[in-house]
């Protein structure tokens, strides 16, 4: 694997800038490689951009050393897109993904790529406490991983409910964002921050890392969390 390269390294810097805001109890602290694809400490994501696109994986996993997370450069090194696969990686799923989300969009499987139809799946025990937020970091755009260019997500009226309920302004809002999180993103990140037992479903069982040090090295982020479940052994492939 290739280490982060420098040009996709402001991105990821400015990424770690914004997260640190956002997470007043955290901190982003350097702890160096040990040897290819491997940090100095245990557990960790490892950073790269090789030329296979935008993904990480979903949550912790407890049984590996390191776990990948790449930002392909250029075509990943937004700061929206570092963000989207870092809170992927602190446990944050799909907002599409969520188990009421066919009132609010509709995804036509016909459209997606093959191999990419998984990310379009429902998951059952993602959270729905919180409004559904079509500008979220973690939503897709309408013509992700589309095989020829049309809506892959068609949003509903619905959708708009956060935003607007003026159907003149539906034009002004358009689905996924990859500037950065919103305040519906920040908001749960706030939770994830002050959660106890049990933990908010979308959010990784590792709540409370954010009470303590999320750590990045050159390549590599360690994410200090509970040990008692692990993440979701399921990689999120970005690449359009």
């Amino acid at each position: 694997m290739r280490p982060l390269e420098e040009d996709g390294r402001p991105s990821f810097a400015l990424t770690q800038s914004e997260l640190g805001l956002l997470l007043p109890h955290g901190m982003l602290i350097d702890v160096g490689l040990k040897s290819a694809n491997e940090c100095n400490v245990s557990p960790a994501i490892y950073i790269t951009s090789q030329d296979s696109g935008c993904w990480s994986y979903v949550g912790e996993l407890t049984n590996w050393k390191s776990q990948g997370l790449n930002l392909q450069s250029p075509g990943c090194d937004s700061l929206g897109t570092s963000m989207h696969e870092l809170l992927h990686a602190l446990g944050q799923a799909h907002e599409q993904s969520r188990p009421d989300r066919e009132t609010y969009v509709s995804v036509n499987f016909a459209k997606i790529q093959a191999g990419m139809e998984g990310n379009f799946q429902v998951q059952a025990d993602d959270d729905i406490a919180r409004p559904y937020d079509m500008l979220s970091v973690m939503h897709y755009e309408a013509t992700a991983f589309s095989t020829d260019g049309s809506a892959t997500i068609t949003t509903k009226p619905a959708a708009y409910g956060l935003y607007t309920n003026n159907s003149a302004e539906y034009s002004k809002y358009s689905l996924g964002n990859r500037v950065g999180p919103t305040q519906l993103d920040v908001d749960q990140l706030a939770a994830q921050a002050r959660a106890q037992s049990p933990v908010p479903a979308r959010m990784h069982p590792c709540a409370l890392v954010l009470k303590r040090p999320v750590s990045l090295c050159a390549r590599s982020v360690l994410v200090h969390c509970k040990r008692s479940q692990g993440g979701r052994a399921m990689r999120r492939q970005e690449k359009r």
